[in-house]
């Protein structure tokens, strides 16, 4: 029985015993099936042999260069000294690349606006604002009359606080919608000469821009940006406001000592917006704002006005009074030179 497996694997590989390849073998006849370990075993010995010359050729053919020897290099090829041998002559000079200069902007200062004008008294002046304008839009009738004058003033005055708010070194309401409202009033403070439909009408959106802001609110737009005090507020408008300040309020609240004591926040609010309105007549661009003798009436009235914040806090009234009275001294002389 083994006899006759291993013939048949060898007429299987090799043919019958002539060792002739054949290729009618067949392993369907009977008594010529290998076992499966006798298969595997076979397909091993194949495998070897068609692999074993490979090897062979793979190790005949795998050769290296030698390393390279430098026992008979010829002097000299290198320097000893690169910078000593190698470098003749003199240094070359560099010439200066001609760069463009960087400039670097500055932030624009913020000027100390605390120190003339508190942000509550900025709020108050705005909330009075807002119930002037309340009356001057009463009726059509009303505002054509001479309502449209004092909107004028109002509007002027709020066109100044707001730009003071987006300038402002300090915590204050508005800021966000400041730059935009600022604008707007001043538009529309610049157009009130007069009293028509379409004045009436733009006074009318300002008092909606007011109760949106008082009320919480933010007002969306393009503002554009600021360059001089002159384009926010006409010197007219101020100067009345002035003249209210002074003649029906300040001189009312310092009439007597116990009108002093009642009033003192609102002699304080009012001597802080003088200041300011003091600070911004004499700005650049101001109308005279270049003359001497008016710019020191405009800094007369500022110190004058911020010397009342001052007494009034520490309670002294006879300081008050004289400060009050530098006031009226120093708007009197000014409309005397320039109303002539």
């Amino acid at each position: 029985m083994v006899n006759q497996e291993k013939n048949c694997a060898v007429e299987a590989l090799f043919g019958k015993s002539d060792y002739t390849a054949r290729t009618d073998v067949s392993f369907d006849r009977p008594g010529c099936e290998l076992p499966f370990h006798m298969r595997y075993l076979l397909c091993l010995l194949v495998f070897i042999a068609s692999v074993n010359p490979l090897i062979g050729q793979s190790k005949s053919s795998d050769q290296r260069a030698r390393h390279p020897s430098f026992e008979n290099l010829r002097s000299g090829i290198f320097f000893k000294d690169a910078f000593q041998e190698g470098i003749r002559g003199q240094r070359p000079i560099q010439q200066a690349i001609d760069q463009p200069e960087i400039v670097v902007e500055k932030p624009a200062e913020t000027f100390a606006w605390s120190r003339l004008i508190e942000a509550e008294a900025i709020e108050d002046e705005i909330k009075a604002i807002k119930l002037q304008l309340d009356d001057a839009l009463r009726t059509v009738g009303s505002f054509k009359g001479r309502g449209y004058q004092q909107a004028r003033v109002d509007l002027t005055v709020a066109a100044m606080l707001f730009a003071i708010i987006d300038q402002y070194d300090g915590d204050v309401r508005w800021r966000k919608s400041a730059a935009l409202a600022r604008d707007r009033m001043a538009r529309a403070a610049s157009n009130a000469k007069v009293g028509t439909d379409p004045v009436y009408k733009e006074t009318k959106l300002r008092q909606q821009d007011f109760e949106d802001l008082i009320g919480g609110s933010t007002i969306s737009g393009t503002s554009r940006e600021f360059t001089d005090w002159s384009e926010i507020c006409e010197r007219s408008p101020l100067m009345k406001r002035l003249e209210q300040s002074q003649q029906d309020r300040l001189s009312v609240y310092l009439a007597s000592e116990a009108e002093f004591t009642k009033q003192k926040d609102r002699i304080i609010r009012e001597a802080q917006l003088v200041t300011a309105m003091g600070h911004i007549l004499a700005a650049e661009n101001m109308v005279d704002a270049d003359d001497e003798d008016y710019a020191d009436y405009c800094r007369r009235l500022e110190e004058a006005a911020a010397a009342i914040v001052e007494a009034t806090r520490q309670g002294n009234y006879e300081q008050a009074r004289q400060a009050e009275g530098e006031i009226r001294k120093s708007c009197s002389e000014c409309h005397e030179l320039y109303r002539a």
